[in-house]
């Protein structure tokens, strides 16, 4: 299954627009099943990374983990700052921080302009 990040509204005005981030495709599940073990699998669990266009970490979602789906939302996000044409998402293993999956995300000016 391919993960994707979604971002609603597509373009957000920065200070303005709370975004709700939409997680497809991500695993339920760390490594493999040990019967011996309870619980049988591990949950994986992830973390949303939202940087700037010089990429600087400018802010992070909860810890959580996706439905049996492989799906989350994450409500509200509003990109701080004067709007940055380069930011993007980025979902992350909680553990360690390694890279699943990124989305760019151009942030418009609070007044709405295309700052590329």
């Amino acid at each position: 299954m391919t993960v994707a990040i979604a971002c609603e509204p597509e373009e957000p005005r920065a200070t303005v627009d709370a975004c709700r981030i939409d997680v497809t495709g991500a695993n339920l599940h760390a490594g493999a099943s040990d019967p011996n073990a309870y619980p049988v699998q591990a949950e994986q669990k992830y973390v949303l990374q939202f940087r700037d266009g010089d990429g600087n970490e400018v802010g992070r979602s909860y810890v959580f983990s996706p439905d049996h789906a492989g799906a989350h939302s994450f409500p509200n996000y509003v990109w701080p700052g004067a709007g940055d044409s380069d930011a993007d998402i980025r979902l992350l293993k909680a553990a360690d921080d390694s890279v699943v999956a990124t989305q760019a995300v151009n942030v418009l000016s609070p007044e709405g302009d295309d700052l590329s």
